[in-house]
């Protein structure tokens, strides 16, 4: 196992007993796991659409609410015993979605601002779908990846701070922007990381 992936591992064993009690909870209200599946959805789609309203905060919150769901359906699942490998391939997809309704805001939001900036968020679109694709495809084939450091939680993590951020300061477009130009960055980075580490699991 890559030091990588424990440290993954340590990080989500350090965060998710967070949610214990709230799931064990929901388990009791008999809620179903996809409730917070087409809940991160729909909060996708209020991401997208107040990115496109220039409601950076309200952005900011919609995303937040996207990855709780996130945790909580994979969390409901487990404490339920209803994890599924079919369940775990819709959540897996629909984060997808979810992912590319959040980019395709930033681009309606940068549009007529800075087509600069317009384009990194299509490079980050492109290096955020690369970064999962290396690592499901890698693992379809029977290779370890958990590697790189631009998970989809970093991800979301990062644009929702500067999102937030970018409400309050009167740089807040700039800010936003540069997180942008930032995460495309490192999302390529970290997909050819895992290539190289791929590649280094064949030797």
């Amino acid at each position: 196992m890559s030091d990588q992936r424990v440290a993954y591992n340590k990080i989500k064993k350090g965060i998710y007993p967070a949610f214990t009690p709230l799931g064990k909870l929901l388990v009791r209200l008999k809620i179903h796991p996809e409730t917070f599946t087409i809940g991160g959805g729909i909060a996708s789609m209020g991401v997208l659409y107040f990115y496109a309203t220039r409601s950076l905060f309200l952005a900011g919150i919609a995303i937040i609410i996207t990855e709780l769901c996130d945790i909580l359906d994979g969390q409901l699942a487990r404490y339920a015993h209803s994890s599924t490998r079919f369940g775990a391939f819709i959540d897996a997809t629909t984060d997808r979605y979810g992912e590319g309704l959040i980019y395709l805001g930033l681009l309606m939001y940068f549009w007529q601002q800075s087509l600069l900036v317009a384009l990194f968020v299509l490079i980050a679109f492109f290096g955020s779908f690369l970064v999962s694709y290396t690592r499901a495809r890698a693992e379809s084939e029977g290779f370890e990846c958990v590697y790189g450091f631009m998970k989809r939680k970093v991800r979301m993590a990062l644009l929702s701070a500067t999102t937030i951020i970018a409400a309050f300061v009167p740089e807040g477009e700039a800010i936003l922007g540069i997180s942008i130009i930032v995460l495309a960055l490192l999302c390529h980075f970290t997909a050819f990381q895992r290539i190289l580490y791929v590649h280094a699991q064949v030797k």
